[in-house]
């Protein structure tokens, strides 16, 4: 209740205008570096974001801090709207499609692809930035960050930009619901698009935190039997209620979504995705990287 009562101070909706007030306390008003700065002063909300002008949308995420779910969320909000390329490049491709100027040639040789010739398509290009990278400004880009709580984690890697928006996870994980209808509004999304992003990810965010092989550590301890199911940790609203789930009614849930249902190749999943609770019981987590959380 408490972090439910903190978001409702923190953000206060007029009209289509999403109003941002950050508090001093806030993490995001403290160890604000000169390069990666908030995009609004503290009062003001992040600026709409007009597509028409935009080439490339970059998510950049500190790891383990909902950066995919900021990036579907980005991917489909982009997809709903226009024709999209989302892409995940590793640091090394990402320092070489920013030394390049995020040319559509670099784009198309990182990514394997064959030239657009002359088709108008955004790309939304998810990435965790390696070390000592600055990403210049440029009005045809547009960076959204996540971090966990402040934008320090950025300053201890020497990695500078200049973010439109960025998600704290500590007031995320409350509420990724909310999440959605903030960034959802920088767009100006009409109120059946904000209806169909969190229709979709509704279901989406169970199944990130619940199945497969990047699912919440909190999951991945209760599967090795580790878990910890005291009051301290099941109270938070940030805890991860999977053990209660049908997981296969879920699947369902979002295959019958509208934007899973327009968009298949892209936004549906299959049943198979959540098969990998087995694998991690037995060590074994993403790439086969041995994980044991109870030893």
């Amino acid at each position: 209740m408490a972090g439910r009562n903190r978001l409702q101070q923190a953000a206060i909706f007029v009209g289509s205008a999403l109003i941002f007030i950050t508090m001093a306390s806030h993490p995001l008003g403290t160890q604000c570096p000169s390069e990666v700065k908030l995009s609004a002063e503290v009062g003001s909300s992040p600026p709409f974001l007009d597509l028409s002008g935009i080439q490339v949308i970059v998510q950049a995420g500190v790891p383990r801090t909902a950066s995919t779910f900021q990036y579907y969320l980005l991917c489909a909000m982009v997809t709903l709207r226009t024709e999209t390329e989302c892409r995940y490049l590793d640091p090394p491709s990402m320092r070489t499609y920013v030394a390049e100027r995020f040319s559509e040639r670099a784009f198309n040789e990182i990514s394997g692809l064959k030239p657009s010739h002359g088709e108008r398509i955004v790309k939304v290009i998810k990435t965790h930035p390696s070390d000592d990278l600055h990403i210049p400004h440029s009005d045809d880009v547009a960076i959204f960050s996540s971090v966990r709580q402040s934008h320090q984690e950025w300053t201890s890697k020497n990695v500078t930009f200049r973010p439109h928006y960025t998600q704290v996870y500590d007031d995320f994980s409350p509420c990724p619901l909310c999440e959605v209808e903030k960034v959802a509004k920088i767009f100006n999304a009409t109120s059946d698009e904000i209806l169909q992003l969190k229709q979709y990810f509704r279901y989406w965010i169970v199944l990130r935190q619940c199945c497969g092989l990047q699912q919440s550590e909190q999951r991945m301890k209760e599967l090795q039997g580790c878990g910890d199911m005291s009051f301290r940790a099941q109270g938070k609203n940030e805890y991860h209620d999977c053990m209660t789930r049908d997981m296969d009614q879920t699947i369902t849930q979002l295959q019958r979504s509208y934007i899973a249902k327009k968009y298949p190749t892209r936004f549906s999943r299959k049943a198979s995705s959540c098969d990998s609770d087995d694998i991690i019981k037995n060590g074994t987590g993403l790439f086969g990287k041995t994980i044991d959380y109870c030893t």
